[in-house]
C-alpha cells in the first residue's frame, strides 16, 4: 500500500518536499558514451563476486554525479533543514557531510568504462539516479583472483585527469559460511523505530557501533565467513556507512541499500516497510551463492524477525541460525517469539550482549 504524504511525520514531509523542489530541478542529461568530466565524480559500492564455469562473475555498481554544494538553491535547502533539525554549531560539520550526498546532480546516460582483474569493459548507461550497473567475468587465472580475496575496480578517466575512482569486489567461494547482517540497530545505534530520532542520528551525530558487534563479526571473519550488509537505508548514506564500518573495524562485505530518487516515486521507499525489500535482496544472495550456508543477523526494532523467519521457512537447510539484537525490552513478546520460530527448525537467538553470537 502506498504511504500517503499527509500521514507522515511533519518534519520528514518537509525534508522530502524541499529536497524534491531543489534536487528535482538539478538532474541533467548528458550525451551517451561521454567519459567522466572534470567536474564529475564516481563512487563505487562494494559488491560480491561468485564463482561460475571457471571464472568470477563480478557485479559492478556505481554512481556518477556532479557535486553542487555551492549553488543558491542548495544553500537555501541547507538553511531550511538546519532550522528544521535545530542543528547546533558542534553538529555543523557532520550535518553538511551527510546532506552533501542528497544534493548532487545525478548524471544520466553515462557509459563508464571500468577495469578489474585485468578485464576492461564499458558498462550500460547510467540511469536517471546516476547509478550504473554491469557484470564482468574475471578469469580464474587472473592474478589475486582467489576466494577470500578482493579485487580493485577502477574507472577509466580522461587523458590528463589525475583523479582515481576505485571500488572493491569481494571474491566469495562456492561453499562456506556467509553472514547477512542488517545495519541500523544491529551494528549501528540508530533508533529506527522512531523517525525523528533516526533523522537526528543520521544527519547530526557520528555513527556509533552496537557494543561488541564488530569484535564478534571479526571472529566469524577469521573463521572464513563472508559478509553481506543489507539495509533499508538509501544509497546516499553508503559512503558514510563505509567510513563508519572501517573506523569501527567491521569486516568488509558487500553493501545492499535501498533505491531513493527524489524526482520519482521511489522517494517514498524510505517510508515503506522494509520486509519485502529485504526478502528480495536476501533471496538474490541465496540464489547467487547456491552452495553456501547463511547466518542472518538483525534486530527486534522493526521487521527483521518476520523477514528472517520467512527466509528460514523457505530455505531451512540453507540457514544455520538467526540472531536478533534486542532493541527494546518488550519487542519480543511470547506471540512474536513464537511466530519468529515459525514452522522451521532454524535456531533463533535473541540477545542483548553481542557475546551471545557464535557460528
Amino acid at each position: 500500500m502506498r504511504t500517503r504524504p499527509h500521514s507522515l511525520p511533519p518534519l520528514l514531509v518537509a525534508i522530502l518536499l524541499v529536497l524534491g523542489a531543489i534536487v528535482g530541478t538539478a538532474e541533467s542529461t548528458v550525451h551517451a558514451g561521454s567519459s567522466i568530466k572534470s567536474d564529475e565524480e564516481v563512487l563505487f559500492f562494494t559488491t560480491a563476486a561468485n564463482w561460475s564455469d571457471g571464472s568470477w562473475v563480478a557485479p559492478i555498481h556505481g554512481w556518477i554525479f556532479e557535486p553542487e554544494e555551492d549553488s543558491f538553491l542548495r544553500s537555501a535547502l541547507v538553511e531550511s533543514l538546519r532550522g528544521a533539525l535545530q542543528v547546533k554549531k558542534s553538529q555543523e560539520s557532520i550535518f553538511r557531510k551527510r546532506l552533501r550526498w542528497f544534493l548532487v546532480d545525478n548524471e544520466r546516460g553515462k557509459r563508464i568504462t571500468v577495469r578489474v582483474g585485468g578485464v576492461e569493459k564499458k558498462l550500460s548507461k547510467s540511469k536517471a539516479d546516476g547509478h550504473f550497473r554491469g557484470t564482468i567475468r574475471i578469469p580464474g587465472t587472473a592474478r589475486g583472483a582467489r576466494a577470500g580475496q578482493s579485487l580493485r575496480i577502477r574507472a577509466k578517466t580522461r587523458s590528463g585527469d589525475p583523479r582515481s575512482f576505485e571500488g572493491t569486489v569481494m571474491l566469495v567461494g562456492e561453499e562456506g559460511l556467509s553472514v547477512i547482517s542488517d545495519i541500523d540497530d544491529t551494528i549501528k545505534v540508530t533508533g529506527a523505530y522512531d523517525r525523528k530520532l533516526t533523522l537526528e542520528r543520521t544527519f547530526l551525530h557520528s555513527f556509533k557501533a552496537i557494543p561488541g558487534m564488530a569484535s564478534a563479526y571479526r571472529v566469524w571473519s577469521k573463521q572464513g565467513a563472508a559478509f553481506h550488509y543489507v539495509s533499508a537505508s538509501p544509497w546516499h548514506l553508503a559512503d558514510s556507512l563505509a567510513q563508519f564500518m572501517k573506523r569501527t573495524a567491521f569486516p568488509s562485505g558487500s553493501l545492499h541499500l535501498r533505491d531513493f530518487r527524489i524526482k520519482s516515486s521511489s522517494r517514498w521507499n524510505l517510508l515503506k516497510s522494509s520486509k519485502a525489500y529485504k526478502i528480495d535482496v536476501i533471496e538474490q544472495l541465496l540464489a547467487q551463492f547456491p552452495k553456501r550456508r547463511f547466518i542472518l543477523v538483525g534486530d527486534t526494532g522493526e521487521k527483521d524477525p518476520e523477514v528472517y523467519s520467512e527466509i528460514a521457512s523457505r530455505h531451512p537447510t540453507r540457514i544455520d541460525g538467526i540472531f536478533l539484537h534486542l532493541v527494546r525490552p518488550n519487542d519480543m513478546n511470547p506471540g512474536r517469539t513464537k511466530r519468529t520460530q515459525g514452522a522451521h527448525n532454524v535456531p533463533v537467538t535473541v540477545f542483548s550482549d553481542a557475546g551471545a553470537l557464535s557460528p
